[in-house]
Formats: C-alpha cells, structure tokens, sequence
C-alpha cells in the first residue's frame, strides 16, 4: 500500500520531531523550512507534494529568550497565514494547527474550548490570532482545519531549558535552581500528545473549525512536580524560590472532555511520565 503524504512544520522542535517519529512507518514526511515559505515556488511545490495531511507545529514564543515581537508576529500569524493560503486548493484530509493553552489566559475553572480568550502574553495573543485565522479558513473554504491547544508538553527529548529538564540537570549534578512553587501546570506525557493528535487527524472532518484541549484533565503545581523528582532520584533539591510571574496562575488545567469523547485517552500518569523523563535525562547529564 501507498504511504500517505504528510506535511509538516516545525519538525525539528520537541512536539514535531515526536509526530514524525511515529508517523514515519506509513507516511512520506516533508518538513517545511522557515525560509521556505518565501521561495517564489512555494505554492507550487506544496501542490505538487499533495499532502493529505498538513501539521502546522512551529512557533516563536513560548520561552523567555524569544522576545522579538515582530518575529513572534511573523511566525505565529503571517506564516500560518501563508500556508493557509498556499494548501487552500489542496483537497487534504486534516490540517492540524498547534495553538497553545496560553491563549485563554488565567482561568478560575478548567479550560473549555468555548471559553473566551483573554492571553496575557504576547505568545498566547499571537496563537490566538492564529487560531482565528485557522477558524476563518474552515469557514469559508469548507476546509478540514482544527487547531489542538496542548497544555504543558513534557518528556524524553523536550528542549534542556524547559521545567523538567532543569530540575533533573539540577538534581544530578547537585545544582540550585530558581523555582515559582505557587504556579500550576497539567503536564501532559509526549506520547499521550502525538495519540490526541492522531485522534484528532481521524475526526478532522467533524471537528472542522474548532479548537480541542490536550491536557491531563489534572493540575499540579511546580512544587510538586519537583517533590516526586526528590522521590524518584533519592535527592534533595536546591531550591531558590522565586515569585509568581504576571503569566502564571494558580488553576492551570485542562477541560478535556471533548477529546475524551472523539475516543482518546492518557495513558501515562505523571509519576510514570517522570521517571521516564528522569531516567532519560539522567543519562545525558551524566555523560555530558
């Protein structure tokens, strides 16, 4: 049989690596450069490849050293625009588009998908954007368009400065480390990431137009995140608390109910994700 023909941006980050590692077995992959979206041909060969499936995965942003508003602008809103508009003749089966969680901004409940977006970050605002563009091109092309709103994304191969990662570096090689203890995430485990995701692909036609959570469905806070890292290394952490950012909240979960009904469910608890994550990263700092 024929393998299917997938598009994808951002594949050499965290999340898209991870989906072309398990779609690799029955697709042909073709990753979308950054500067490929301004070749004169760019339409043209996105026509060519057909894809039937198309996953907009990168992003500026979502970490303290890419501040550049005008780059996060170009990359979170113009560039989804271009491949919207580039795909729109293409007859694709899904076009997943990765929004963010930070786009409904603080919450006192879970995060619905109808609840109103109110970002206070500029990240969050400009995946928002793109999100309504996303929204505006399933409307009126009668397109297979659906933007996923993954919640904190943690795992083997996540970037070295991101949450976990840090805590484990610190652990291992006895370090102290800057903690807001008060904020709230639901970790969401990679793998149970790419399964909603994969869903989320087979439903693209009914879910057309709107916005599905990936989470949890379950809250914690950094302090105990750390907590269970000190339980599974055998180690004390060394602490140096540090206030809330303006960004952070103390509810920080998920509504997952909608993906929970298209047939999806996490399979790895936190504790197990950790472990996993632990171990994985164990290794690498202790060899480097």
């Amino acid at each position: 049989m024929e393998n299917k023909r997938c598009l994808i941006t951002g594949s050499s980050g965290f999340i898209g690596n991870a989906i072309c590692e398990r779609l690799k077995a029955g697709y042909d992959i073709l990753p979308l450069k950054q500067e490929d979206y301004y070749l004169p041909d760019f339409k043209s060969r996105l026509e060519e490849f057909n894809p039937q499936i198309i996953i907009h995965a990168a992003a500026y942003g979502n970490h303290s050293s890419q501040q550049d508003e005008m780059e996060m602008f170009e990359a979170n809103v113009v560039k989804t625009l271009f491949l919207l508009h580039a795909t729109k003749d293409i007859p694709y089966e899904a076009f997943i588009n990765f929004g963010t969680s930070s786009e409904y901004g603080k919450k006192q409940i879970p995060m619905a998908e109808t609840d109103l977006l109110e970002p206070v970050t500029l990240y969050g605002a400009t995946k928002a954007a793109g999100t309504m563009l996303c929204r505006g091109f399933a409307k009126k092309y009668n397109k297979p368009i659906v933007t996923v709103r993954p919640f904190s994304v943690y795992g083997p191969g996540e970037a070295d400065f991101r949450f976990i990662p840090t805590v484990v570096r610190s652990l291992v090689r006895n370090e102290e480390f800057n903690l807001e203890p008060a904020a709230f995430h639901d970790w969401i485990y990679i793998d149970d990431l790419v399964e909603g995701v994969l869903t989320i692909i087979d439903k693209a036609k009914i879910l057309s137009g709107i916005a599905v959570n990936i989470g949890m469905g379950k809250q914690y806070s950094n302090k105990e995140v750390v907590s269970m890292l000190e339980f599974i290394s055998g180690k004390k952490a060394k602490i140096k608390e540090m206030p809330m950012r303006f960004n952070d909240s103390p509810v920080w979960v998920a509504n997952n109910n909608l993906l929970i009904l298209c047939g999806w469910k996490p399979n790895v608890d936190l504790m197990v994700g950790l472990k996993r994550t632990y171990q994985y990263y164990k290794r690498l700092y202790e060899n480097n």
